[in-house]
């Protein structure tokens, strides 16, 4: 038998929250995620004037039904704050966008659980899902 890594790539990754500012502090409020490795360049006069533009390698791992997920953010990421109105009232809405998030695990449907709980319950938008498998290592049974 052998042990396998269970990757998903999500390429194009659009995050809008009114309370939080990017995926990676939802995630760590909603599932524990932690921050293990954080590497950040603004990148000078991109986006719009409410767009700061930053090219990222981010790495953070949290526990989840037993299991160990790592999630990396690689490449272009942007941060935006715009208002919206309700009830005679200004509120932010954040905007963080991802060229990609990298998620490993050796269960995927933890990862399966995961991603629907990002996509249905919070409405993440993404562009492009890529699941990969690769054995590790032979396990002696």
């Amino acid at each position: 038998m052998f042990e396998e890594k269970i990757f998903l790539n999500l390429k194009g990754v659009t995050f809008r929250h009114a309370e939080y500012k990017n995926l990676e502090e939802y995630l760590a409020k909603e599932f524990q995620f932690i921050q293990i490795e954080h590497k950040e360049f603004k990148i000078p006069n991109s986006g719009t004037p409410n767009e700061v533009t930053f090219f990222s390698h981010k790495r953070y791992e949290c526990n989840i039904f037993e299991a160990k997920i790592e999630m990396f953010i690689l490449g272009k990421l942007s941060h935006e704050v715009d208002t919206y109105e309700e009830d005679n009232s200004q509120y932010p809405l954040y905007t963080a966008k991802y060229e990609m998030i990298k998620f490993a695990c050796d269960r995927g449907f933890v990862l399966q659980q995961l991603l629907e709980k990002l996509v249905l319950g919070l409405g993440l938008d993404i562009l492009n899902r890529e699941w990969f498998f690769e054995r590790i290592a032979e396990i002696n049974s």
